[in-house]
């Protein structure tokens, strides 16, 4: 039986595969106290940039998680935020998802064939 790649390993993965074999695993350690700050930041940052991005368009135009397979399928919203992603091997939550533009003849049927790009918010260090 294979073991489901889930967020936090895979985000565990690309710091140390060790580090990533013992959440597989299911040890857990304590998170310094360094590593609480940059969660914290980085949620924060996500909230501010997301409600950026949800200011510049209406508000038919954008949902918070997975919205119902007839509105998806449908392509109703540009943005699909804290989008749930998941099969019987990987698991993770997407930033967002945006949808690419519309073909006037053609409804996607396939959610998985639509024509989406998913992103993730990330900080860019000005000093850099």
């Amino acid at each position: 039986m294979t073991t489901q790649i889930t967020q936090e390993s895979f985000e565990a993965f690309l710091k140390c595969p060790t580090k990533s074999r013992l959440y597989t695993n299911g040890a857990h350690g304590i998170e310094s106290e360094f590593g609480e700050w940059q969660r914290r930041t980085q949620e924060r940052y996500n909230a501010a940039a997301a409600q950026q991005l949800r200011s510049s368009l209406q508000a038919n135009e954008w949902c918070i998680g997975a919205p119902p397979a007839e509105q998806f399928n449908q392509r109703c919203y540009r943005l699909i935020f804290d989008y749930p992603v998941a099969d019987p091997e990987i698991q993770a939550r997407l930033h967002g998802s945006l949808r690419g533009p519309r073909r006037a003849s053609f409804i996607y049927s396939d959610p998985l064939r639509c024509k989406r790009k998913a992103f993730r918010f990330r900080q860019i260090d000005a000093g850099l």
